[in-house]
């Protein structure tokens, strides 16, 4: 059951408030659209992740699926894209809706993305940042006292033409990193670890 619904960003809307507002010709009209569409693309991403956790296997007592979270941790906040609330564990999901081959190294924390003839571009290591989400749940959990559950988390691609290469710890990325057709799959193993059906 989706407890807390995804909305669309602030930043997205002031990207589409500019881009109708901005006169073309302006020399920040085409960074504007880059922007827009890097996000857009996200968010695109992020919804059609919904179809395959509305598949996931009910559970007695439901599951709850939260999205966009922001929780404050010390002086600042983290993000969470999706928390899955079942009886026996919490699930952290980040969602990335990449394009082109992404190369994950996480011995060196990054993952590095060729898209066509564009030069390639290193990006964050999403199983350190999913990671680092997790820690800071079970902090802000703890910090109110709440009795914790575990807390796995998962790396989904939602790109089905985004193709897949590892050059370190591959242990580690078919752990974290799934496609959106195997969250399924990945789920029910993470369930049976707790043994709930």
């Amino acid at each position: 059951m989706i407890v807390k619904s995804r909305k669309p960003s602030l930043q997205l809307l002031t990207l589409q408030a500019m881009k109708r507002r901005v006169r073309k010709n302006h020399e920040m009209y085409d960074a504007i659209l880059n922007e827009l569409g890097k996000r857009e693309a996200g968010l695109y991403g992020e919804n059609s992740l919904d179809y395959f956790i509305n598949l996931l296997p009910e559970t007695s007592p439901s599951y709850h699926v939260l999205h966009d979270l922001r929780l404050p941790y010390k002086n600042t906040y983290f993000q969470i894209d999706t928390l899955i609330i079942f009886p026996s564990c919490l699930l952290i999901i980040e969602i990335k809706n990449n394009r082109g081959t992404v190369y994950f190294d996480p011995r060196n924390n990054q993952v590095i993305q060729e898209v066509e003839d564009l030069p390639p571009k290193s990006l964050p290591d999403p199983i350190l940042q999913v990671t680092n989400q997790a820690y800071k749940l079970k902090k802000w959990i703890e910090k109110r006292h709440c009795s914790s559950l575990s807390i796995d988390n998962l790396v989904v691609l939602t790109n089905p033409n985004v193709i897949v290469k590892v050059t370190s710890s591959p242990g580690l990325v078919e752990k974290h990193v799934v496609k959106s057709p195997a969250l399924l799959g990945k789920v029910r193993a993470i369930l049976n670890k707790y043994d709930v059906n």
